[in-house]
């Protein structure tokens, strides 16, 4: 489930990847997002198989991994992936 977090600097909506299925509802996420023009068209989010499934967000500066336990962030300047400790130390539920 995509959740609000509170501040540092603004709030942000987030997916906690801490299941498999919760990729798909990435991916699913970025392609919305995209659609709606809030994000470039060469943003992407795939998912690679491996013995623990992988997630993927691409655009032209590279491409990030999401990991178990990693989040995905989508804030004003686009998307990011988030280590948990890192996330968990900038961001709050409110």
């Amino acid at each position: 489930m995509i959740k609000v977090y509170h501040p540092w600097p603004v709030p942000v909506q987030a997916l906690c990847y801490s299941e498999p299925a919760a990729l798909t509802d990435m991916e699913v996420w970025v392609s919305r997002v995209r659609e709606r023009g809030l994000i470039g068209s060469d943003v992407r989010f795939a998912v690679r198989r491996e013995e623990v499934p992988v997630g993927v967000l691409s655009d032209e500066a590279g491409s990030r991994e999401v990991r178990p336990s990693s989040y995905l962030v989508f804030a004003r300047d686009g998307f990011e992936v988030v280590d948990r400790m890192s996330f968990l130390r900038r961001y709050r539920e409110p």
